[in-house]
């Protein structure tokens, strides 16, 4: 029942969305569009935040679960997925994401992210010898691409063929991700006792 409740307070805010900016809606507007008390939301979720929070992560777990963390293509197939999924909700998503960038929002949809950006890179080190804080770089930089890209795809009215996007990804990772493995791997010397370029 309790996820049952969840997800009809999710749906009420895509009907309030067609009403009412994002910014403008209340706790009290979803409780009255799905008829519960304001007890039941805040049994469930602190805020309206709280509960999206909850929607983009029970989503993209689902939409990863399924990609191989062992495989990149699996996990750019993860991606597209994501982007699939605003786009087959436009009409909400062109509300909520031009303003997600704004919030705390942007924040824990990166946390989320980052967990699979992390779990793939760990993978793809195999056995190259990187520091953690490296580690670390090269998951946080992959996540802010693609969570940036996706946040701007909204902002821009969602008109790039996701596969598009993502072939583009598939490059970037290909030329970068990988040759900046490389580059951080220690060799002889471990990479923080090395010189600088000049």
């Amino acid at each position: 029942m309790s996820v049952l409740t969840k997800k009809a307070l999710l749906k009420a805010l895509g009907h309030v969305l067609e009403r009412k900016p994002f910014k403008k809606i209340t706790v009290q507007d979803l409780t009255q569009e799905c008829g519960i008390s304001r007890m039941t939301f805040y049994y469930h979720f602190k805020d309206i935040y709280d509960m999206l929070e909850w929607a983009l992560e029970t989503e993209m777990e689902e939409m990863f679960k399924q990609s191989n963390q062992e495989n990149c293509a699996d996990w750019l197939q993860g991606c597209l997925r994501v982007f699939h999924f605003a786009l087959a909700h436009k009409e909400y998503a062109l509300k909520l994401l031009p303003v997600m960038d704004q919030t705390e929002l942007a924040d824990y949809l990166y946390e989320v992210a980052y967990r699979f950006t992390r779990r793939t890179v760990n993978t793809l080190v195999g056995d190259r010898k990187i520091s953690e804080e490296d580690k670390c770089f090269v998951a946080e930089n992959w996540t802010f691409c693609m969570i940036g890209t996706l946040l701007k795809w909204g902002r821009n009215g969602m008109k790039e063929r996701p596969e598009d996007i993502v072939r583009r990804f598939a490059i970037l990772f290909d030329e970068g991700v990988t040759g900046l493995l490389d580059r951080l791997a220690w060799h002889d010397v471990p990479a923080e006792k090395e010189a600088l370029p000049d």
